[in-house]
């Protein structure tokens, strides 16, 4: 484990007077308020903040030194909570502090010649971006679930129906710490919405397919269905054709916009009997007999 101390220009047997020094230093010609846009200085901002907040912690170093922490602060071998696939990107810490007040308010007074009340006002704060993984059934109905954020603090996200992969929630005040503006920012929270192995979706339509078989596709039947509201009964009607579409009403998504429901379409599929059916040859044959002397 060194990289961190690469990044502040130091070897392992730095002291911490030397780790703050290099922090100051870095951080007076780094900082995104004397470099505005430039997205290169930012990102090196972002990692000398990330290596200061953990090697000016005695136990945060030291875990990192025996290998418990890596780089980005995350235990050797953290995967995110269950199922879920909630990770920080790179570059940003899961640790909530940077360390003390006094001392960063110092820090970026130098940094900003002085003018630190000013330069907060004008300062916005840095956003946190995670991604979360939900199943479809979670985003079609909406749910709750746990995360760990970067202020520290566990919180419930509530997931609202109908939520898309790609969309983000916003958590408040529960991102990274901005040591300009001593806060935290906010967590934005990606969504990644994972394949079902039943039903696709257009919009806010479901669709999905269902198997008959030539007695019901010619007499009519109930087949038992799934849908995201559980199973129902569905009429199949006598002489219905292989991809026939049946259409359940207001079955589907609910729309972010209006709060109104897509529908669920059901598309038919004919399946013949296996193994083979001799007498339904026969009667095939028969039938072509007939229609060839009419």
């Amino acid at each position: 484990m060194s990289k961190l101390y690469k990044t502040l220009g130091l070897t392992k047997d730095a002291s911490a007077a030397d780790i703050k020094s290099a922090y100051r230093k870095l951080a007076k010609k780094y900082h995104p308020d004397l470099h505005p846009g430039n997205e290169e200085n930012e990102k090196k901002f972002k990692d000398i903040s990330l290596a200061y907040n953990i090697l000016s912690h005695e136990d945060k170093r030291a875990k990192y030194d025996q290998g418990a922490i890596d780089d980005q602060g995350n235990e050797t071998g953290f995967h995110g909570s269950a199922g879920g696939g909630f990770n920080f990107r790179e570059g940003q810490s899961p640790f909530g502090g940077f360390g003390s007040s006094d001392m960063f308010s110092h820090i970026f007074d130098d940094i900003l010649g002085g003018n630190k009340a000013s330069s907060r006002k004008a300062h916005a704060p840095q956003k946190t971006h995670a991604k979360l993984s939900i199943t479809f059934l979670e985003a079609a109905k909406g749910c709750t679930r746990s995360i760990s954020c970067p202020s520290g603090k566990q919180v419930e996200l509530k997931i609202p129906a109908g939520i898309k992969s790609g969309q983000s929630l916003r958590v408040k005040n529960q991102g990274t710490f901005d040591p300009v503006i001593q806060k935290n920012g906010d967590l934005y929270v990606e969504i990644t919405v994972m394949p079902d192995s039943k039903f696709t979706v257009k919009g806010d339509d479901i669709y999905s397919e269902e198997v008959i078989n030539i007695s019901q596709a010619v007499k009519g039947d109930h087949i038992r269905i799934e849908t995201i509201d559980g199973p129902i009964s569905l009429k199949i009607s006598p002489y219905t054709n292989t991809g026939d579409t049946l259409r359940l009403k207001e079955k589907g998504l609910v729309s972010p916009t209006n709060k109104k429901r897509g529908h669920h379409y059901v598309k038919i599929k004919l399946k013949l009997h296996d193994p083979k059916d001799s007498d339904l040859e026969k009667f095939i044959d028969q039938q072509q007999k007939k229609s060839k002397t009419v």
